[in-house]
């Protein structure tokens, strides 16, 4: 694991633990469902104790929950995942703390508190799922392959996983227990730690017409290869 993947690991830990033990007390008082004000002032808590934690070893740099603050110098994007399902007072969050240099994606970590499930990368190192690198399932076909999804239904897999955790139900597809991740119009935070993971873990990413990923767009699609190259046309079938 590389410095800025394993010091992200361990501020991804603290800010969720925290979370954790502060979302009925503070947050979610009497296990009534969040609404725009207190997810809001969720979002606001993870951003200043990830800067608290995060400016002790890179004081200078700059911590932020938008892509677009990523673009120069040195900086890490906290990223927020499962907040519908903290909409529905339904505790399935994640979060991811994601390095960036000059504009560029290095290291990431994306943590669940509630499952106690990490998944890490740093740019030439490889993914990690729960302390262990990993390369995906290497499943070759898309059709009868379990994927997990966002903002499509896609009848051609043989099951899907949706459990309104995002970030975590896509990060799965990096592992052996999820093969393949199709997601339309995800926001760039979510897409910029989930491209790196994909790219680690040797998957090939692309848009909903099998074009290249961009980051300035709103797809992500990620599968091993062989089976990214019978994907796309099922997609596309989709979209005719």
């Amino acid at each position: 694991m590389t410095p800025a993947a394993n010091l992200a690991l361990r501020v991804a830990h603290r800010v969720g633990d925290t979370l954790v033990r502060q979302l009925d007390r503070t947050f979610q008082k009497n296990d009534a469902p969040l609404d725009d004000a207190a997810l809001a002032e969720f979002r606001d808590f993870i951003v200043a104790l990830a800067k608290e934690e995060l400016s002790q070893a890179h004081p200078g740099d700059t911590v932020t929950a938008s892509i677009k603050d990523t673009t120069d110098g040195y900086s890490w994007l906290v990223s927020l995942s499962g907040e519908d399902s903290l909409r529905r007072g339904l505790p399935e969050f994640s979060l991811a703390i994601t390095r960036f240099e000059k504009g560029s994606a290095v290291g990431v970590a994306i943590y669940s508190p509630m499952r106690q499930e990490q998944f890490t990368a740093g740019k030439g190192s490889g993914a990690g799922f729960q302390g262990r690198r990993v390369r995906g399932t290497g499943i070759t076909r898309a059709e009868g392959a379990y994927g997990a999804v966002f903002g499509v239904n896609a009848p051609f897999l043989a099951g899907t996983l949706s459990t309104g955790d995002t970030l975590r139900d896509l990060a799965l597809a990096a592992t052996n227990r999820v093969d393949l991740a199709i997601a339309y119009d995800l926001d760039a935070e979510l897409k910029a730690p989930l491209a790196l993971l994909f790219a680690e873990a040797g998957h090939l990413m692309g848009d909903r017409v099998g074009g290249p990923y961009h980051a300035q767009g709103s797809d992500l699609i990620a599968a091993p290869a062989k089976c990214f190259r019978t994907l796309i046309p099922e997609l596309k079938a989709l979209n005719a």
